[in-house]
C-alpha cells in the first residue's frame, strides 16, 4: 500500500493527482513523507501527553487508511498509535 499511486487513495482523483504530481507527490509514501515550506517540528511529545491546542510534532504509526475529508474544508484524516495512545486527527491539510 505505501508505494500505491496517491489515486489509490479514496477521495483523489485524476485531477487532484495532478496537483500532487506538480509537488513531486506520486504514491502514498511520497505524501506521507511531504512536509511543507512552513512545516516546522515543535516539541515531540507522546500522544498520551497532547493536549488540546498544544502545536507539537508525534512519532508513531499510523494504523487506518488515511480517509479523505470534505466538511469545512479539504483535510485527509488517519489514526495514529504511539507513545502509549492512540490519536485521531488530521495528517495535513490539502
Amino acid at each position: 500500500m505505501i508505494n500505491d499511486p496517491v489515486t489509490s487513495l479514496q477521495g483523489i482523483g485524476e485531477k487532484f493527482a495532478e496537483d500532487l504530481a506538480s509537488m513531486k507527490i506520486f504514491t502514498v509514501s511520497d505524501l506521507l513523507n511531504y512536509f511543507p515550506s512552513r512545516y516546522d517540528i515543535h516539541e515531540i511529545k507522546p500522544i498520551a501527553e497532547l493536549i488540546h491546542d498544544d502545536k507539537v510534532t508525534i512519532e508513531g504509526r499510523v494504523i487506518s487508511q488515511p480517509s479523505l475529508s470534505f466538511l469545512w474544508k479539504k483535510e485527509i484524516q488517519t489514526r495514529v498509535s504511539g507513545g502509549g495512545g492512540t490519536s485521531c486527527g488530521e495528517s495535513c491539510d490539502v
